[in-house]
């Protein structure tokens, strides 16, 4: 149903006591983004945020791209 680009997670606490998903932010690109690339335009708009668990719906199904940092080997 909706794509994004998984840039970072972040979590809030120790990773093991984990139960509110509320305490997990996901950095999100909107790869549908046309405009230019100027940051300040970027993130007024919304296109590069950080987003709660919220934002995922339990009857939608996401396709998130995950991209790779190079390899230094």
């Amino acid at each position: 149903m909706l794509a994004y680009t998984l840039l970072g997670i972040e979590i809030e606490g120790e990773q093991s006591q984990i139960i509110d998903g509320n305490k997990i932010k996901w950095l999100i690109l909107d790869p549908h983004y046309t405009g230019v690339d100027d940051l300040q335009a970027i993130q007024s708009k919304g296109v590069c945020t950080w987003k709660t668990s919220q934002l995922f719906k339990k009857d939608s199904f996401y396709n998130l791209c995950l991209p790779l940092r190079p390899s230094l080997f």
